[in-house]
């Protein structure tokens, strides 16, 4: 691949477009966009669908096992993004992020199942057991970062000629 100081662009152009250094596209070229770091499972977990004391409705899974796996030693940090798959997961399958972690659950910021329209009917009136499911990091996933900060970061020296970056806001 060539030197360039922008993408779609000749090592000489001084047209911007995209930085070459944009995560996204570093993800894109290096192939792990998205790509899961196996964490927990296959095992059972229960997605909670009653209304009872202590249940965030379809936000928290509860392993059903004994231990508690879900620590920060084993990388469940409040904030990260996991992949919930396998076993029967089903429409529940799906990229989600952590709003809390318990030891022996997980709290969701995002109601389980997303991208799927569930009638009236087929909404749960008690927990989902979830069986031999895993449940995958995403380390180093792309994600939307605030692009005007990134942008604005120190100016860049690239073979000999310096370049500021371009502004995002317009």
């Amino acid at each position: 691949m060539r030197a360039a100081n922008f993408i779609g662009a000749t090592p000489t152009s001084g047209v911007t477009g995209e930085l070459a250094d944009d995560p996204a596209f570093v993800a894109l070229l290096h192939g792990n966009f998205g790509s899961a770091t196996p964490a927990f499972g296959p095992d059972n977990l229960s997605l909670c669908y009653s209304a009872t004391e202590g249940c965030e409705v379809g936000r928290r899974l509860t392993y059903t096992g004994t231990g508690a796996p879900f620590t920060a030693l084993n990388g469940f940090l409040v904030g990260r993004r996991i992949h919930l798959g396998g076993g029967n997961a089903g429409v529940w399958a799906g990229d989600y992020t952590i709003a809390a972690v318990g030891g022996t659950y997980l709290v969701l910021e995002e109601t389980l199942p997303t991208g799927v329209s569930l009638t009236t009917e087929q909404v749960p009136t008690s927990d989902v057991a979830l069986t031999g499911v895993s449940i995958g990091l995403l380390l180093g996933d792309v994600t939307t970062p605030d692009r005007a900060a990134v942008r604005s970061s120190a100016t860049r020296t690239t073979s000999g000629s310096t370049t500021t970056p371009r502004s995002t806001d317009g």
